[in-house]
């Protein structure tokens, strides 16, 4: 066992210490042809854009103003430093947004958007048109987060069965040979789950087409962020863990492997990297440590009851219940604290998209332990005195147990999908107003008897003692006037060095255009027409307020 779990920990160190380094620099935009925000006499025959370094074209698309696509990918051709994308035909007078991102030699992804008109920009942007980016992209995130379940369950799965065969079933031969059995096939399981999550990463990330779903680019972008290093990571350690679990049955050497492919789970997610990681990485292992001896327990436990003597199977869940009031007690406080960090409020849990998921898996898993009371109370005790409807009932209870999980495992993938409360704003309202009505409160816009009223969207958002307060009007496709104020945790305006906003559509396939805010009274403002198409948008706010101190604060906004 020695050998394995050597080789394992040393190929675990290699994997997260290389994996980092492949995004430690990028390719550097230097040129567009035609340039940003230009009004062209004729229309080009070609889009170009230039780097400090070689580059491959991953997104390279040409869009009319109302989404349409008018030239993709497939025509790019990368020389040298430069990507052209030819045209066919000569557009028509009007708008148009280019929208690329790149992978550089050190296999980094970056990218970026931007505008220019042939004749005169348009007065209004139609935002009628989807582009086909969007449906691709949400196409990923369901494959994403499927198999990302997959993985998650079999995971948990593998190192909870090591553990409950070391801690509980260690006698039982039978048990622990099932056990066995058992951790191979979720480790085998969980570890190509866990590759095909990779995949799936760089597709989502790139918002690849069906033309580019073999391309390598979706692993090198995928392996470029923390998720896809953890994911290889952890794939790696599950097939190490299948392997000390072929010819023995799970001992020390299988248990530290089954820690050491949960272990990149503290290093990535939305979890794991907020603030203050000291105490946020340490109470994501212990959440999914507990959870995994609880959820691996569950198929030796049916085996148990279903094929062993009644009293040997009675003491051996007695056994398990002495360690899993432990663990729910461990699990309860990790989760709490995980969740008091990343909401900002009780009435996150059903006022924003991630509190939903939350508060359905929270509803699960208090299903789960009403059960697990229930096994504990009563039905073990009778199984001890040898009532032969007690071990019917507990087989019942552990397979609704396992349904159950297997439902909290797809509400945790999902999770990873949406965005935490604590990454958007805490007060969240839009403004109307202008002939004669009243100021209110409505996400809705666009309905034709208001459509010539101008609109505002306020988000705030407070970082590190620092508060951004950011209005957009009209919030319609086109010209939009953006002021961001900046407050400190006195309630002052703070006058900052830069203030920098990356503006763009992921669901649209549209990369992020940064602009720079100009210094005003008492905030900053920009009037740009990046938001050209209608859609769900995302506002990145960098504030350099010294030198040593800049708080990032992300809005997402909807466009008419």
């Amino acid at each position: 066992m020695r050998c394995p779990l050597r080789v394992a920990s040393l190929l675990l160190f290699l994997v997260l210490a290389l994996a980092p380094r492949l995004a430690l620099a990028h390719a550097v935009l230097l040129e567009t042809e035609p340039s940003a925000d230009s009004v062209l006499d004729v229309a080009p025959d070609r889009i170009t854009i230039g780097f400090n370094e070689a580059v491959r074209p991953v997104i390279f698309r040409l869009l009319d103003a109302s989404g349409r696509t008018l030239a993709d990918t497939d025509a790019a051709r990368a020389i040298d430093q430069r990507v052209a994308l030819p045209l066919d035909g000569e557009l028509p007078a009007g708008g148009y947004i280019v929208t690329w991102r790149v992978i550089s030699a050190d296999s980094h992804p970056v990218g970026g958007s931007f505008r220019f008109a042939v004749g005169a920009f348009p007065e209004a942007w139609s935002g009628e048109a989807v582009p086909a980016a969007q449906q691709e992209a949400r196409g990923w995130v369901v494959a994403a987060a499927g198999f990302r379940a997959i993985y998650l369950a079999a995971l948990l799965v593998a190192a909870g069965g090591a553990w409950f065969a070391i801690l509980v079933a260690r006698d039982q031969h039978e048990v622990t040979a099932h056990a066995s059995r058992v951790v191979r096939v979720a480790a085998i399981t969980g570890g190509i789950a866990g590759l095909i999550g990779i995949y799936l990463q760089g597709g989502l990330l790139l918002a690849a087409a069906p033309s580019e779903m073999l391309s390598p680019s979706l692993w090198i972008a995928s392996l470029a962020t923390p998720i896809g290093g953890a994911l290889l990571a952890s794939a790696v350690m599950l097939f190490f863990l299948a392997a000390t679990c072929r010819r023995a049955a799970p001992g020390q050497a299988a248990a530290i492997v089954a820690l050491l492919a949960m272990l990149p789970l503290g290093m990535a997610g939305h979890a794991a990297t907020s603030e203050p990681r000291l105490l946020t990485a340490p109470a994501v292992m212990l959440h999914v440590v507990v959870a995994a001896f609880w959820v691996g327990s569950l198929p030796p436990l049916l085996f148990a009851v279903r094929r062993l003597p009644t009293g040997t199977a009675a003491r051996l869940l007695e056994r398990f219940s002495g360690r899993a009031v432990v663990a729910v007690v461990l699990l309860v406080a990790a989760g709490t604290v995980l969740g008091v960090l990343q909401m900002r409020g009780l009435a996150a849990l059903w006022q924003t998209s991630y509190g939903l998921v939350l508060a359905a898996k929270l509803a699960l898993v208090a299903g789960l332990m009403s059960i697990a009371i229930q096994n504990k109370a009563g039905l073990t005790h009778l199984l001890a005195a040898g009532d032969a409807s007690a071990a019917r009932r507990l087989i019942r209870n552990i397979r609704l147990e396992i349904g159950l999980v297997g439902m909290v495992m797809v509400l945790t993938a999902l999770l990873g999908f949406n965005t935490p409360p604590r990454g958007l704003s805490a007060t969240v309202h839009d403004e109307m107003s202008g002939h004669g009505h009243d100021h209110g409160h409505s996400h809705e816009h666009g309905h034709s008897q208001d459509h010539d009223q101008p609109s505002v969207i306020v988000r705030e958002l407070t970082v590190r003692g620092t508060t951004a307060v950011m209005r957009l009007s009209p919030a319609r496709a086109g010209r939009n006037t953006m002021s961001v104020a900046l407050r400190g945790a006195d309630g002052n305006p703070i006058e900052a060095l830069e203030v920098e906003a990356r503006i763009s559509a992921a669901e649209l396939g549209i990369e992020a255009a940064t602009r720079q805010l100009a210094p005003g009274d008492d905030d900053y403002a920009l009037t740009t027409s990046d938001m050209a198409i209608g859609g769900t948008w995302q506002i990145r706010i960098d504030a350099l307020v010294t030198d040593f101190d800049k708080p990032i604060f992300g809005f997402e906004v909807e466009i008419d």
